[in-house]
C-alpha cells in the first residue's frame, strides 16, 4: 500500500515558493493552535518546518516563521554536508572507542544545530542526534536540551552518533530501541549521506514501532537510506521469459502490482543502471512503495539491487541488539 502524508491538519494555508527547487509550496495551519503558539512566542513568530521533495529528488527542509497574520517572516533551508569526516584517533585508521569520546552536547559552538519542528502529522517523533563527525545535531519536535529528561539514549558502535529519545507520542519500545540502533550504525559506516534520505529512513521506522527488525525489513531500510546511490540490473532480457515471472507476480500479489512492475522493468530496459533517485524524480510514486516493489523483483530473481554505500553483513549482527 503506498504512504501517503501531510504536514498538518489545517483550515487555512499559507504559500510561498521554494528558494532551492522554486516549487509552489502551500503551509496547512491549524489557526486556533497557531493564535495559542504566538501568544506563547516571545517574538510573536511560531516555525513550522515544511518537508517536500526538494532538488535532486531529495526531501527538503524549510523552516519558517509565520507571525499571526498567518505571514510568512523568514524562511531558512536546511542542508548538511554530503561528506563524512573521520573520527580523530590517537592511533591512525583506528576509530576511537566510544568510551573516549566526549559528544558536544550543548553550547558548542562548534555543533551545527538544525531544527525540525514537526515530521508527521501525528504522533511524531521528539528526538535529537549528535553526529561527531559531522559536527551536527539535528532536533526534531520542541526539545530542551539539557533542562529535559530523555527516555533513552542510543550510541552507535564506533560512539561517533548518538540518539537521545524524549517523551514522545509514539512511545518507546524494544522494537523501536532496535530499529534506532540499526539506523545509527548504518549512518556511522555510510561515506555520503543527505538529510532527505535520514528524514524518509525515520519515516519508515515510525511506522514499525511494533514490527521487529526481519531481514527483508531490514533491506527496506538500508535501501531507503541509501537511494541517491542505489541502482538496479535486469537479469532476464528474454520478453517471454520476463512475462512469464510477471504473470507468476500477479498471480501472488495482485494485478495492480504486477502492472507497476512491468513498467518498471520496462522503464529500466530503456535506461540501464539508472539510480533510484532519479527514478522518484521522474514517476509520482512514493519512495517506500517502489522500493518494495524492487525488493519484490529481486526476491522474484528479476533484477539485482547494487548498494554501493552499504557492505552486506550478517543479519545475525544487525538483530543482536541487547533487550533493556
Amino acid at each position: 500500500m503506498k504512504q501517503t502524508f501531510q504536514l498538518f491538519v489545517s483550515n487555512k494555508e499559507t504559500r510561498y515558493q521554494c528558494s532551492i527547487c522554486t516549487i509552489g509550496r502551500a503551509v496547512g495551519i491549524d489557526v486556533a493552535e497557531h493564535e495559542k503558539k504566538v501568544s506563547l512566542s516571545p517574538n510573536g513568530l511560531v516555525i513550522y518546518s515544511d518537508l517536500h521533495r526538494c532538488q535532486h529528488g531529495i526531501l527538503g527542509i524549510n523552516n519558517l516563521q509565520i507571525d499571526h497574520d498567518l505571514a510568512i517572516r523568514s524562511i531558512e533551508n536546511l542542508q548538511l554536508p554530503e561528506k563524512r569526516r573521520p573520527v580523530n584517533s590517537s592511533v591512525p585508521g583506528i576509530p576511537l572507542p566510544a568510551s573516549r569520546i566526549k559528544m558536544n552536547h550543548y553550547g558548542d559552538s562548534r555543533m551545527r544545530n538544525y531544527l525540525i519542528t514537526k515530521m508527521l502529522p501525528e504522533e511524531d517523533f521528539r528526538i535529537r542526534i549528535l553526529d561527531e563527525r559531522l559536527r551536527v545535531a539535528i532536533t526534531i519536535g520542541n526539545i530542551i536540551p539539557g533542562k529535559e529528561k530523555m527516555i533513552a539514549l542510543i550510541t552507535s558502535d564506533q560512539g561517533t552518533i548518538e540518539l537521545e529519545y524524549y517523551p514522545s507520542p509514539i512511545k518507546y519500545n524494544s522494537n523501536m530501541e532496535k530499529w534506532l540502533s540499526i539506523m545509527v550504525n548504518l549512518l556511522e559506516k555510510l561515506p555520503p549521506t543527505t538529510l532527505g534520505l535520514f528524514i524518509e529512513t525515520l519515516i519508515f521506522i515510525h511506522s514499525l514501532d511494533y514490527a521487529p527488525p526481519s531481514v527483508f525489513l531490514i533491506k527496506q531500510l538500508k535501501t531507503i537510506l541509501t537511494s541517491h546511490e542505489t541502482y538496479f540490473v535486469l537479469k532476464e532480457e528474454d520478453p517471454v521469459s520476463v512475462t512469464n515471472k510477471l504473470d507468476y507476480v500477479a498471480a501472488k500479489y495482485g494485478e495492480e502490482v504486477a502492472l507497476v512492475m512491468n513498467e518498471l522493468i520496462a522503464y529500466l530496459v530503456s535506461n540501464p543502471m539508472i539510480p533510484l533517485q532519479y527514478y522518484t524524480r521522474t514517476h509520482n510514486e512514493d519512495l517506500v512503495y517502489l522500493i518494495n516493489l524492487f525488493l519484490i523483483l529481486e526476491q522474484e530473481d528479476l533484477l539485482t539491487i547494487e548498494r554501493p554505500g552499504i557492505v552486506e553483513e550478517k543479519i545475525d549482527e544487525e538483530l543482536s541488539v541487547k533487550e533493556k
